[in-house]
């Protein structure tokens, strides 16, 4: 099987990516809450939020997210599942309700919000 596209360049250390009132400071690893709460990251949720904030309304595989881990992908590895559930249990809902991570069975997850990047 070939391996999947690479995901784009990271965004460069210190740049901000803005959501939905939200704000991931990308130099420190830092979540900023809408309401000024900020929380710092573990690398592995950092690197995986980074990912779908630098692809907004793209579908991203399993295999792909894992090579934003530097990982690599085995079809029963359930990690990208454990580590996306965290990041929704930490965003919560949207103000309409929704979710921010949208999965899409048998093709992987897609964030589906707008993202502003300074």
């Amino acid at each position: 099987m070939p391996s999947p596209s690479p995901l784009a360049e990271p965004v460069p250390a210190g740049r901000r990516l803005r959501f939905a009132g939200w704000t991931l400071d990308t130099g420190n690893r830092t979540l900023h809450h809408p309401d000024g709460q900020a929380t710092r990251l573990s690398r592995s949720a950092h690197a995986l939020l980074t990912a779908f904030l630098e692809h907004p309304f793209e579908t991203l595989s399993r295999e792909r997210l894992s090579s934003a881990l530097l990982r690599d992908y085995t079809a029963d590895d359930r990690l990208i599942d454990v580590h996306v559930s965290q990041i929704r249990r930490r965003l919560g809902r949207r103000n309409d309700g929704g979710a921010y991570i949208r999965t899409l069975r048998s093709e992987g997850y897609v964030f589906i919000v707008p993202v502003d990047v300074e």
